[in-house]
């Protein structure tokens, strides 16, 4: 009589197999591999990931310097309102841009005077950082400055500024939406920061 061949170990080596998928699968996911900022680690999977924030363990390392770099910048009452909109009549994704900042002292009143630099990504693809140098509106609004964003991209944007005016450095991050209608006046609410 000839033996049956056993199930179980047939059973046992296809569970294997199959949670070696699923692990790989996840790790793929996790990688931000299958979003539309490449490979790499970071940025979520699927274009519908999370965003790295940029020199994170810089910051990480300088904890106290920048926890009171942030009290600092609540305590000065200051505002930043950004907003992110196609340069000229341009509407598609991956035409140039303009990053628009209005800028407020703790009276509500513009601060026309200042040095700010920016960082801005894309939440999708926070691979891709852009640095910036904003100068006053050629519109001749106070408080006012721009720059020219490489490429505008509808969704959600990460902008870390940082302003040093008036013998202050001003160190706040927004978030901008291009999805949001823009505010009417330049005094509306500050963005998140």
């Amino acid at each position: 009589m000839i033996p049956r061949p056993s199930f179980w170990p047939v059973a046992i080596v296809s569970l294997l197999l199959g949670n070696a998928c699923i692990v790989a699968i996840t790790v793929y996911a996790a990688s931000g591999a299958g979003s539309p900022g490449g490979s790499g680690t970071g940025g979520g999977g699927g274009g519908g990931g999370g965003a790295i924030e940029p020199d994170y363990d810089r910051k990480a390392l300088a904890w106290d310097q920048t926890a009171r770099q942030a009290a600092l910048d609540r305590a000065l009452g200051w505002s930043a309102t950004a907003s992110i909109t196609p340069a000229g009549h341009a509407s598609a994704s991956g035409s140039p841009g303009t990053l628009a900042l209005d800028l407020r002292d703790g009276a509500r009143q513009p601060i026309r005077a200042a040095r700010i630099t920016a960082i801005a990504f894309h939440e999708t693809d926070p691979r891709r950082t852009f640095t910036l140098t904003l100068t006053p509106a050629t519109t001749g609004e106070p408080g006012r400055f721009t720059a020219p964003l490489p490429t505008f991209k509808r969704g959600l944007w990460r902008v870390a500024l940082t302003v040093d005016a008036v013998g202050t450095r001003f160190t706040p991050t927004l978030q901008v939406d291009t999805d949001l209608p823009l505010p009417r006046e330049s005094g509306d609410a500050p963005c998140s920061q």
